[in-house]
């Protein structure tokens, strides 16, 4: 018995590679958007390249957009080096003692 993935409608792009990307969609729980990130970024169609990297960065600034407007995205990291993370921790143990 075949399966979806032994074959595919209008072309072969997906088939080449390992993994389809609807695999990494399925495996990461990914939602619509996310999945189509991962579809554009991983098509190869010479010529149409950048085409395909103009979708997925489409589809990205949209789930951009929706994140944003749920209030999330708005947190801002600061990165600190093993000894500044090092020196924190032993300020915290001495005031706990």
């Amino acid at each position: 018995m075949t399966t979806a993935n032994d074959r595919q409608e209008g072309g072969s792009h997906y088939m080449r590679h390992e993994v389809e990307p609807w695999d990494i969609v399925a495996m990461y729980g990914l939602d619509f958007f996310d999945g189509n990130v991962i579809k554009y970024v991983l098509r190869q169609k010479g010529d149409d390249r950048v085409a395909d990297l103009k979708k997925a960065r489409h589809y990205l600034d949209k789930k951009i957009e929706l994140l944003q407007a749920q209030g999330q995205g708005k947190t801002h990291h600061t990165y600190i080096s093993d000894a500044e993370y090092q020196r924190r921790n032993e300020t915290d143990e001495e005031t706990d003692s």
